[in-house]
């Protein structure tokens, strides 16, 4: 099989791209870009497991952002699918995200830019956790 382009990859294969430039960004002292990388790996994520049970966002525009926090929070969250603290990160990431985006000033933006990194690994471990389970149970 040729390579596969990356117009082809999906929703979870995202995340993980972004999750592995936030770590380059990182690694490379762009804080402010390993922030928001790390936010949008958890986004990615997120829409990954609304797509996954036929809820997928169909816009992208103004507002988009919190209403996969609230739609994936009514599904996943609220029903103790995956862990309360998955809303938290991306609530809180969104929020680092636009500081990164906007703010002339984030304080202790290293140590910032590497917890919250962490947690976006955590977040994808968790999902990804769930989206193995979810392949592996019989089709009706």
């Amino acid at each position: 099989m040729g390579k596969r382009k990356e117009t082809d990859i999906g929703r979870l294969d995202l995340a993980q791209l972004m999750l592995s430039d936030a770590r380059f960004n990182l690694q490379h002292r762009r804080y402010r870009c390993a922030i928001s990388r790390s936010y949008y790996a958890c986004h990615h994520a997120a829409r990954a497991c609304l797509e996954a049970i036929g809820q997928p966002l169909l816009k992208t525009r103004s507002g988009a952002h919190r209403a996969c926090i609230k739609v994936f929070s009514w599904h996943f969250i609220r029903t103790k699918i995956l862990s309360v603290s998955l809303s938290a990160t991306l609530k809180d990431l969104l929020e680092l995200r636009e500081a990164a985006d906007y703010e002339l000033e984030i304080g202790n933006i290293e140590k910032v830019a590497n917890q919250h990194y962490q947690r976006a690994e955590s977040f994808l471990h968790e999902v990804e956790k769930y989206a193995q389970t979810q392949s592996a149970e019989p089709n009706d």
